[in-house]
């Protein structure tokens, strides 16, 4: 071993020494606020390390049942849909956002994985589930993918080109109705767009939402529809067939 390692091992050990020591003396000598502070300074160490190990998420911070099945409830109709026998593009309904009045959901795309995070007001996840295989998509983005997916199934002028874009972030909150907002690629979606209870299944692994215009807002085609064509969607699409949801699935 050459002198330079030996050097280096010298001084980790002189280290450890002399914070063993520091402790020692702070555990029988110092004043009774010194273990104290020294507990404080490690949960800023802490705030460093990851939320949670690999492994099932253990949520930190009660909160209601209601909301808890809620969650849940969805996701499973995520599970349940991202990939089925049905070949067609269909919608599905889901059973709303009401329950996000004092916390709001993100989702999140990874290479592979779809992340779904229940958090509260000061952003803290609270439920987190990863579902393989989901890519979060709206039916709206650049070159009027809204107006193309309007063209297409309930227009007469064929609606050539995307109907939906590729989501790397949603956030779903809840101001009195369900608002959406999105990370898309090269463009942003407007502020306030809401969610109207419907999904779009455009193919396997993607489901999409529909980020809606009130009736009296001048719509662009590019953040998304008027809610009055919801209504025209259920008409034009076939409704999803619920498959069985299989509790191995993830």
């Amino acid at each position: 071993m050459n002198k330079k390692a030996l050097t280096t091992q010298r001084i980790i050990v002189y280290l450890i020494l002399i914070i063993t020591a520091i402790l020692i003396i702070g555990v029988f000598f110092a004043p009774s606020g010194f273990l104290n502070r020294v507990a404080e300074k490690s949960k800023i160490f802490q705030a460093f390390l990851p939320e949670q190990p690999e492994g099932k998420f253990q949520p930190t911070t009660e909160y209601p049942k209601k909301v808890e099945t809620a969650f849940f409830d969805f996701i499973v109709l995520l599970k349940s849909n991202k990939k089925m026998d049905f070949k067609r593009e269909c919608y599905i309904e889901h059973g709303g956002f009401d329950y996000l009045e004092d916390y709001f959901l993100v989702i999140l795309k990874s290479s592979s994985d779809t992340l779904i995070e229940l958090r509260n007001k000061e952003g803290k996840a609270i439920e987190r589930e990863k579902i393989k295989g989901l890519t979060p998509c709206v039916v709206a983005g650049k070159n009027k993918a809204a107006k193309n997916f309007y063209d297409y199934w309930i227009g007469s002028n064929g609606g050539y080109g995307p109907r939906f874009s590729d989501a790397s972030t949603l956030t779903i909150s809840w101001d009195g109705h369900p608002e959406i907002n999105a990370n898309l690629p090269d463009f942003t979606l407007d502020s306030e767009m809401k969610d109207n209870n419907l999904l779009y299944y455009a193919e396997e692994g993607r489901i999409c939402f529909f980020p809606t215009y009130d009736y009296s807002t001048l719509n662009s085609w590019n953040s998304g529809l008027d809610a009055g064509h919801i209504p025209k969607i259920k008409n034009s699409l076939t409704r999803c067939p619920f498959p069985k949801y299989q509790k191995t699935d993830s």
